[in-house]
């Protein structure tokens, strides 16, 4: 099912909801790890996501307004870089918000920044465990993604499906215990300490929507975070 023509606007509180669950379910997580040294070999903390394109496939995106206090929390705790941003595709009627968090300083402190936590931590009601999922990008490529609902009670109500995923030193990986270790340990992957983690968040109130965004924009998402060796494609990209 697809959004109509003014649905967007209807739903867009969720965005701002999205994003301060996702920094209330993380505090806990980030005062247990708050004594981590990182001391990892690190990848470019100075990305630039906020270059990642506005109008893309049909999509024509705009930047969500984070208060100041809110952005100051997030670089001072866990993000080296990030961007959400509301995308409406008129042709489809739908719309997807878009979130990317890049963490190469402290990358332990993106564990805990999980839907399951952050919004039943804000008052959303789960619909069940989120759902092992294939979305297939314009390349071709299958990709896996966990994908999670949930729903506000009567009165108040709202759903939202959430399409998440990671991507770890180039790597995908659908779930934190994959590359998360025991309390006090760094996010590792295969015996490796994690130099970066990337979480993406594509959530709208129907899932045909983040499969449809997940589907045109994931490709060149990936070009704008660094590949297994820490090269960042966008980077050529953008100097041609």
């Amino acid at each position: 099912m697809r959004t109509s023509k003014s649905e967007p606007f209807y739903y867009k509180g969720l965005a701002v909801a999205g994003m301060l669950v996702l920094l209330l379910g993380g505090y806990v997580h980030r005062r247990v790890r708050a004594h981590i040294d990182v001391g990892t070999t690190q990848v470019d903390a100075s990305l630039d996501l906020k270059s990642f394109p506005k109008t893309i496939y049909g999509w024509d995106g705009n930047d969500l307004e984070i208060p100041a206090t809110t952005v100051s929390y997030m670089k001072n705790n866990f993000a080296d870089d990030y961007f959400s941003r509301r995308y409406l595709n008129n042709e489809k009627h739908a719309y997807a918000d878009v979130y990317v968090v890049y963490c190469t300083t402290r990358p332990a402190s993106i564990i805990g920044h999980k839907p399951q936590v952050c919004y039943v931590n804000s008052g959303w009601i789960s619909d069940g465990d989120p759902l092992k999922k294939l979305f297939t990008t314009r390349s071709g490529e299958e990709l896996p993604c966990l994908i999670h609902r949930f729903h506000r009670p009567a009165g108040n109500y709202a759903e939202v499906v959430i399409l998440n995923f990671y991507v770890v030193n180039g790597s995908l990986l659908t779930d934190e215990n994959q590359f998360s270790g025991l309390m006090g340990r760094r996010p590792n992957i295969g015996g490796k300490e994690a130099k970066y983690v990337s979480q993406i968040q594509i959530s709208s109130a129907y899932e045909s929507n983040v499969l449809e965004a997940a589907r045109d924009m994931v490709d060149t998402l990936f070009e704008w975070l660094p590949d297994e060796n820490g090269k960042v494609q966008a980077d050529t990209a953008l100097e041609e």
